[in-house]
């Protein structure tokens, strides 16, 4: 469903962008170019230059154009026209005259025909344990299916990483004096720093089986590490957490550099205890 919205956005963008009298480019390579538009929205005059290959060019013109939407995608169907094609630069341009002619507009964007070839991320459980081995995407990039798979099963641990991240940095009981701010904020760096790893992974494990484990070694080494943050916590009768105190000794470091560029301040030195 949602590829088939992202073809509806882009076909009636596409109507929408091209105006009368100017040359539009709503992608590199391809330029469009309309006399006028009719009353009931057809395209009069068209002109396309198509520069896309590497070294050849194509250009459509037609008297007449419409846009025509199916289920099996969106075209753009030329009446009256011809095609000048010229694969190599310096020959002459081939032309070839038609009197009906149907451009598909899914070419502009990423083209994806049918179910097959839909991408890992797109398919059901079932088609990633059994994928169809005729489909080409399949046959191309093999470990990225083994890899969505896994990412599947590791993904349901993240939720619990962040849960452990929480309680470890914002969970240690303080007065109401205290700012939290701090400690929110190192648990959320640590929590999207943590998921950001895991999907950075994802590449990796692609390319590397050896790497596999990985994708479950991350979050559970983070679910692991704050535990012991806790631990440590509760083991304190007293004072600030290990963690807490370090961050305070970073914040208090950084607090003396900033200090040596500041102008003396003499009264502020009379308060100071």
């Amino acid at each position: 469903m949602l590829r088939e919205y992202v073809v509806q956005v882009r076909t009636d963008l596409l109507s929408q962008v091209l105006q009368p009298g100017n040359f539009t480019s709503p992608e590199k390579g391809i330029t469009f170019h309309i006399r006028e538009r009719a009353p009931n929205g057809d395209i009069l005059g068209l002109l396309m230059h198509d520069t896309r290959a590497e070294n050849g060019a194509m250009s459509y013109l037609a008297d007449r154009g419409q846009i025509v939407k199916q289920e099996s995608g969106a075209y753009l169907v030329m009446s009256g026209g011809h095609v000048l094609s010229q694969d190599t630069p310096g020959e002459p341009a081939r032309v070839i005259v038609f009197d009906r002619y149907a451009l598909d507009l899914d070419e502009f964007g990423e083209k994806v025909s049918d179910d097959r070839d839909l991408r890992p991320r797109e398919r059901y459980f079932s088609e990633l344990i059994n994928p169809d081995p005729a489909s080409q995407y399949f046959k191309r990039n093999p470990g990225q299916f083994r890899t969505e798979l896994h990412e599947r099963f590791a993904s349901t641990l993240y939720p619990l990483a962040f849960v452990f991240i929480a309680l470890a940095t914002a969970g240690n009981a303080q007065s109401t004096r205290q700012n939290r701010t701090r400690a929110v904020t190192t648990g959320f760096a640590a929590a999207a720093g943590l998921r950001l790893t895991g999907l950075g992974l994802n590449n990796l494990v692609a390319a590397k089986t050896a790497l596999l484990p990985l994708l479950y070694v991350l979050p559970l080494a983070g679910i692991i590490l704050s535990l012991l943050v806790i631990l440590s916590t509760r083991r304190q009768p007293a004072g600030q957490s290990r963690l807490s105190q370090w961050i305070d000794s970073l914040s208090d470091h950084f607090t003396a550099i900033l200090a040596r560029f500041r102008p003396a301040n003499p009264d502020a030195a009379r308060m100071a205890p």
